[in-house]
């Protein structure tokens, strides 16, 4: 009895050291699957995005999180949207095709500079003023400069994303 519980542990022990080593580049059915957040960390990388937003020839840095939607949304660049006011509170825009959002996070309260998805429409709102918490709301990233800017212009405006690069 003592040789089965023994050899039941070496067994488990045994697979689970071979799952540990296998650094996600291929799996039992001949696969490969790793998570780009797996990357990011296992190579000590920065966890955030550095994009630029230019309107009339002035760029403006923005900081994406890490989030699959803001990877998916930095994957769309170079971007240009035209964006309109809403709510005297965001600049929004509608997207060239949808945001796939994978597993980000859901619910933000947005404050000044603070670039989003909102989830029921699948539009880009880039905040230039505080608002409430919503669940609808999926957080992208952040402009460091610019929300002031945003909130002068009254008129459609268009805005250009790109990669720095």
């Amino acid at each position: 009895m003592k040789t089965i519980v023994f050899l039941s542990v070496f067994f488990l022990v045994g697979c689970t050291n071979e799952a540990a080593n296998d650094n996600g580049s291929s799996n039992s059915t001949g696969g490969s699957e790793t998570s780009s957040e797996e990357v990011i960390d296992s190579e000590g990388e920065n966890s955030t995005m550095e994009v630029f937003m230019t309107i009339n020839d002035e760029s403006y840095p923005v900081t994406l999180n890490d989030s699959e939607a803001a990877q998916n949304f930095v994957d769309m660049m170079p971007l240009t949207l035209t964006l309109s006011d809403y709510a005297d509170t965001e600049k929004v825009s509608d997207l060239p095709s949808e945001l796939e959002l994978g597993n980000s996070d859901r619910g933000h309260q947005p404050s000044p500079g603070d670039i989003t998805i909102y989830e029921p429409w699948g539009n880009l709102a880039i905040f230039y003023d505080a608002f409430d918490y919503s669940d609808d709301l999926i957080h992208l990233g952040h402009i460091e400069d610019g929300a002031d800017m945003l909130e002068s212009n009254e008129e459609e405006f268009d805005v250009t994303f790109t990669v720095d690069e």
